[in-house]
């Protein structure tokens, strides 16, 4: 491989302050993570393959190597294109561009790699651009939605599980039928709803994320960023400058699902201390609604991520595929 090109399993600082400096999105909402350190030093069995320049970190791609499927976490490569997708036009470039193809190609022709997947913004060009010139497809959609509370209630019968046995059985039951599923290293904390003969009847891990959003999304998004600050309510749910929220995953819910699934985020919400929470899943789901998911949802309403693998599409595999808030944020 190309000199410039270097692959390593244990993140730098160089790296963490090159991903710590990133910011995400393009055409649509742009944002920042600042937990980034701490990200990184969950990833479960990482590959980082980095493009360096004068011994600077100019790009980068961190794989999560789940057993021959591997997820493609961070994806940092605008050097090799402009805000249009399109190649810049340089040899040098053009030959970088080739070493990336080539590098996912090899994977899959030693048999080394199954299938590599990643999530992509509709709105990042760029990241489209480069998945299909390797030869991804889109194979499905993640639907997100947002629930807030201004002041979340206390949902006596939500108890915080700390048992891995029974967080294991849970979620194996209930997923591990699903696409991509593997079994999440550093899952957060997990929460499950009782009813009154003790038996549980809705669960989901929960973890607390801060970005810094640099621009919402919208028409008016630029805008709206600079304006929520000297709004009196919306500016309890979102702080640009450090928003924090929950992501959750893992969410299961029996029967009588609005009130459960109502009480179960409430009551998430009440014991993380938070007024928002993030959910992300497969768009083909439509088993879990809620009659009021909460202001910020009437905002900026439900926002849509792509699904993209490679070589095989992902229609091919099975019904659902299994969604990780901890790959999304």
């Amino acid at each position: 491989m190309n000199a410039a090109f270097r692959l390593y399993e244990e993140a730098t600082p160089e790296l963490i302050e090159f991903l710590s400096k990133t910011i995400l999105g393009t055409n649509g909402a742009k944002y920042q993570h600042l937990d980034t350190e701490k990200r990184i030093a969950e990833l479960e069995n990482p590959l980082h393959l980095s493009l360096f320049r004068n011994e600077k970190i100019i790009g980068n791609i961190s794989f999560c190597r789940r057993g021959k499927e591997w997820y493609i976490r961070y994806f940092a490569f605008d050097i090799i294109f402009q805000g249009t997708g399109q190649v810049k036009k340089t040899n040098s470039n053009s030959v970088l561009k080739k070493e990336i193809i080539q590098f996912f190609k090899n994977k899959i022709d030693t048999g080394e790699v199954d299938r590599f997947y990643a999530y992509i913004d509709p709105n990042n060009s760029k990241s489209s651009f480069l998945a299909k010139q390797i030869g991804f497809q889109k194979s499905g959609m993640l639907h997100t939605q947002t629930f807030s509370r201004l002041k979340p209630q206390l949902q006596e019968n939500l108890l915080l599980i700390e048992d891995e046995t029974l967080i294991t059985h849970l979620i194996e039951k209930n997923f591990s039928s699903e696409s991509f599923y593997h079994q999440q290293l550093q899952r957060g904390r997990f929460y499950a709803l009782y009813d009154n003969q003790g038996e549980i009847i809705a669960f989901a891990a929960a973890r607390k994320y801060n970005w810094k959003i640099h621009q919402l999304p919208g028409k008016n998004g630029k805008l709206l960023t600079h304006l929520i600050p000297f709004i009196p309510i919306i500016r309890q749910f979102i702080r640009p400058k450090l928003h924090s929220f929950i992501g959750i995953d893992n969410l299961w819910s029996g029967y009588d699902g609005e009130v459960n699934l109502n009480n179960l985020l409430e009551g998430v919400l009440e014991k993380e201390n938070q007024k928002m929470l993030i959910w992300w899943t497969d768009s083909r789901i439509e088993k879990y609604t809620l009659t009021n998911w909460g202001i910020t949802n009437k905002l900026f309403h439900s926002n849509n991520v792509h699904l993209y693998s490679f070589p095989e599409t992902l229609n091919q595999l099975s019904t659902n595929f299994y969604v990780a808030s901890k790959d999304l944020t």
